[in-house]
């Protein structure tokens, strides 16, 4: 039996070195800390037309050869060359699937249904886990049993893998993540969390196109604690066209709207203020503010918060220009 994944992998681009193609976790980690117990763990990455970059994800996760790993892909249709490489790698893959879906949330959701780890996360199909990062996670688990999420630093890089700059985690209680940028911060691809936990939140709102790893971590600080290690535990992928830079107006709006059904009025309330300052005018003098004012009131509608959208038409009409 080969004690080396790496050895038994699809091999490596020629032109691709380091992690995580020539280099892999080692598995003596695991077995020299035998007093440890190795949780099933379970990753989900969720898919769609990112070709360029799923290979080096998988690779991300399968390398760690943490013990106890579930890994579920779930593709929403792709037509590039996705599906071929995941059929690459599948004899390493707990289960896979291609077929169109409702987007990133309703993906991940998908595959939280069928994990069965005691601590699950998702890793998006641009991101990646550098060396040892569930490891790293999992001891920071076994030293704080009674947290249900655990998270390390961030690495962003750019679409070549370059490291760009690095993010420590800010962690605070239900009312600090709603404040999220200001209070507290943490990095989605280096953060894994209790499988019961997130069932208790009923997943991921799938509404949500922007903020669902924010509306995510307020539920989950609302049931227990987070953990940090400074670890560097992720790697998020920043480059031109990812959805977290499309389009601020939106991402915002609805951060004010899970603030507002997460029971964080005021902080939604300051937010709107903030950023109304700041930003609204922009809209106002676009034709485009028509679209901004309908997206917000079908969100605020959408929960019923019906006193809510007539005050943030008021808002924004009664803003000199």
């Amino acid at each position: 039996m080969c004690s080396s994944l790496l050895q038994v992998l699809p091999v490596s681009k020629k032109d691709k070195h380091g992690w995580p193609w020539t280099i892999e976790t080692k598995k003596s980690i695991y077995k020299n800390n035998l007093e440890f117990h190795w949780p099933k763990v379970s990753i989900i990455t969720p898919s769609f037309n990112q070709g360029d970059f799923l290979e080096e994800t998988i690779r991300s996760v399968l390398l760690q050869n943490y013990p106890n790993l579930e890994y579920i892909i779930i593709d929403g249709g792709s037509s590039d060359q996705s599906v071929d490489i995941i059929k690459k790698y599948e004899k390493w893959l707990t289960y896979w699937v291609s077929e169109a879906d409702r987007g990133q949330s309703h993906a991940i959701n998908k595959g939280m249904k069928m994990a069965r780890g005691e601590v699950v996360g998702w890793l998006n199909s641009d991101d990646m886990f550098p060396q040892n990062s569930i490891y790293s996670l999992i001891s920071l688990r076994e030293n704080n049993k009674l947290s249900i999420a655990w998270v390390g630093e961030c690495h962003f890089i750019n679409k070549d893998g370059k490291f760009l700059f690095s993010q420590k985690p800010k962690i605070g209680d239900s009312a600090e993540f709603s404040d999220w940028g200001i209070d507290t911060c943490i990095a989605q691809p280096a953060t894994l969390f209790s499988k019961q936990a997130f069932e208790k939140t009923g997943g991921l709102d799938e509404q949500f196109n922007y903020v669902l790893d924010v509306d995510l971590w307020i539920k989950l600080s609302a049931i227990g604690s987070f953990s940090v290690t400074n670890k560097v535990t992720g790697m998020f992928r920043l480059y031109e066209g990812i959805k977290s830079l499309d389009d601020p107006a939106k991402r915002e709006i609805e951060h004010i709207v899970t603030c507002w059904i997460n029971n964080q009025k005021l902080i939604a309330q300051k937010r709107l203020d903030h950023w109304g300052e700041i930003q609204i005018r922009n809209y106002i003098l676009d034709l485009s503010f028509r679209n901004f004012i309908l997206y917000v009131s079908i969100w605020i509608y959408r929960k019923t918060a019906k006193p809510f959208v007539s005050a943030l038409k008021n808002y924004f009409v009664t803003k000199p220009k």
